[in-house]
């Protein structure tokens, strides 16, 4: 064999991507045998079809009906994109899962992990049971997955590029603003994104004007102690600043960019500059103040109780015109038959229901045959609740953090919000029942359906799925111990991360400025410093998700496993991230700390391995 092709072969370079191959192929033969499985029609799997079908025909979303608008058209819009491409859409949506844990890679790559991590990364990312399941799904979890993944490899790769590498910069942030403005327009919950978005943005400006030291990119870290705050004096402050303002004005072109397009073509089509009906200032105002009506007969999981839609006839002349229709649909009978049989709330409209039983009585009534009539009217409703309430003639509470989906909070939910927060967390890192399902959940497409729609998603249904069979049992149980272990690796990173950032928050406010630079770049060299950042970053974003799933099972139905989907592989690189910072730091205790070994008490061990970062890196 050629010397210089043996060479290559046995590279580290050609080794990693020959596993990375490897490790595709074994995911994709996983799940090919799956087909696209619809959920219910009507409001999910079918509108998303049937809004792709009207894209496809030129017809953007097609003739408007109560339906029309209430979804936003990111999702039909990618599966309109597949019919032009010819794929599969099981196909598709898993390159778009795999572009997503590429981009985690490289970002992670780009700071420093090494090789055989970020493999691991990769591995568990492409072989999780779960975070791939959307993939055979119409639904937006199987698009929104790869975005949630993407904006933060973004996030991370930004984070490693500030401020040294324009153009990689650059790149990321072109991939960052882009992918954000789809995921805001995709699914509506897009805020709880903001609070690991938010600490990026601190982690770049506390770069530039901070503790630069703690920050700064070495690539080598036994020249840490003579680069440490060199480059940062080369560095203008001005130029960073300028790099955070076209960072900030990307994201800002690209959302207001899809806004504006979005909001004109439904402008030109139907009349109305809005992205879908249900985030319309008028809709939502009108259901602000129904959750206000009557305080005193508040039921949890019930966004307008039934006492507070009769009262509400009473208070506006337009929801006097849909009342009749949703009398009749308690005790288990029409829209309500859903939370009784899911939530044994049978005497309410429970949850995102009670939106559904309105805008259906509304259409029936004729309130709603265009989009037009349909603003107008629920515009009508919010202003006479609001005039009404503010009079002072009927029981309204001052309470506004009521919403279309779950009534306003109190503190008497606190005791509910203890209990789904453990519910959440435990249905998170041990899938709950999942490997326990015997069938795709959800399933009422009729066959005239499935013949339609087939050629737009290229699949045929029904086709086999490991949903419920081995594969997923075995990998739900590997999966499952790996997460509850990883939890533990997660806690204990957490407490060495608190311990860094508070040694060096207190040499920042209580010592000198001068004192604070200079121990600060003696304690902990800047690849450790990184990790500890992206660390919270990661911890930031899983937790902001359930979070909200925590508040939506709280307030307003039973969450599901299918909500916890798009953080999964995030909290595979957390977890993996967490594992590298405890090693390494273990690895460097224990070449300076004599007092760490095997026969060890707990907290020995743990005092020493924090006493151990308090000494300077001369070993590297």
């Amino acid at each position: 064999m050629n010397a210089g092709l043996y060479e290559m072969l046995c590279s580290r370079n050609f080794l990693w991507a020959a596993a990375c191959f490897i490790i595709v192929f074994v995911s994709f033969v996983l799940v090919w045998p799956c087909r696209v499985v619809p959920l219910v029609e009507g409001y999910d799997s079918g509108l998303y079809l049937r809004l792709a079908e009207s894209i496809i025909n030129g017809e953007w979303l097609g003739a408007y009906d109560y339906l029309t608008l209430i979804r936003p058209p990111v999702y039909p819009l990618f599966i309109a994109l597949n019919y032009y491409l010819h794929l599969p859409l099981d196909l598709f949506q898993y390159s778009l899962y795999l572009a997503g844990a590429l981009l985690m890679v490289a970002a992670l790559r780009q700071n420093s992990l090494p090789r055989s991590w970020t493999l691991i990364v990769f591995a568990l990312t492409m072989l999780h049971p779960v975070a791939l399941l959307p993939v055979n799904y119409v639904a937006t979890e199987a698009v929104y997955c790869p975005m949630t993944t993407a904006i933060a490899a973004a996030c991370i790769g930004i984070y490693g590029s500030f401020p040294f590498h324009f153009w990689r910069f650059f790149v990321w942030s072109i991939i960052l603003s882009s992918v954000l403005a789809l995921f805001f327009f995709t699914r509506p919950e897009g805020v709880w994104i903001l609070p690991a978005l938010g600490f990026i943005f601190f982690c770049i400006i506390f770069l530039t004007f901070l503790k630069k030291e703690m920050f700064s990119v070495v690539d080598n870290i036994d020249d840490v102690h003579h680069t440490t705050g060199e480059k940062f004096v080369s560095l203008s402050v001005i130029k960073a600043i300028l790099y955070i303002l076209l960072l900030i004005f990307l994201c800002i072109c690209m959302w207001k960019g899809l806004d504006y397009s979005i909001r004109s073509k439904n402008k030109e089509v139907y009349g109305v500059k809005i992205v879908t009906e249900l985030t319309d200032p008028g809709f939502v105002s009108a259901f602000k103040h129904l959750t206000r009506i009557m305080p005193d007969s508040r039921c949890p999981y019930v966004p307008v109780t039934r006492k507070a839609m009769e009262m509400a006839s009473k208070m506006s002349s337009s929801f006097n015109l849909i009342y009749p229709g949703l009398a009749w649909q308690f005790n288990g009978k029409g829209w309500s038959s859903l939370g009784c049989n899911y939530m044994n709330i049978c005497d309410e409209l429970a949850g995102g229901w009670a939106v559904w039983a309105i805008r259906d009585a509304a259409f029936r009534e004729g309130l709603m045959n265009d989009a037009v009539s349909s603003r107008k009217f629920f515009d009508s409703m919010a202003q006479e609740l609001s005039i009404a309430c503010n009079s002072g003639n009927f029981s309204c509470s001052s309470n506004m953090t009521g919403n279309i989906i779950a009534p306003p909070l109190m503190l008497s939910d606190l005791p509910r919000f203890f209990k789904s927060t453990v519910k959440i967390i435990q249905m998170f890192v041990t899938f709950g029942n999942f490997a326990d399902e015997k069938s795709p959940p959800l399933i009422s497409f009729p066959q005239e359906s499935v013949e339609r729609y087939s050629r737009i998603t290229g699949s045929h249904w029904p086709g086999w799925c490991y949903f419920g069979g081995p594969y997923s049992h075995t990998m739900v149980m590997i999966y499952k111990w790996f997460q509850i272990a990883g939890c533990f690796v997660v806690i204990i990173a957490l407490i060495v991360v608190s311990y860094i950032l508070f040694h060096y928050l207190f040499n920042i406010f209580i010592k000198s400025n001068s004192v604070a630079g200079e121990t600060t770049s003696n304690k902990i060299n800047s690849n450790i410093s990184s990790f500890v950042y992206l660390i919270c970053f990661t911890g930031i974003l899983v937790i902001s998700r359930v979070l909200l799933v925590t508040y939506i099972d709280a307030m307003s139905f039973h969450a599901q496993l299918r909500y916890l989907v798009p953080v999964y592989p995030v909290f595979i690189a957390w977890i993996t991230l967490s594992g590298f910072l405890c090693i390494t730091l273990l690895e460097r205790c224990l070449r300076v700390s004599p007092y760490i070994n095997s026969k060890s008490t707990a907290y020995c061990f743990f005092r020493s391995y924090c006493s151990c970062l308090n000494q300077d890196n001369q070993d590297g």
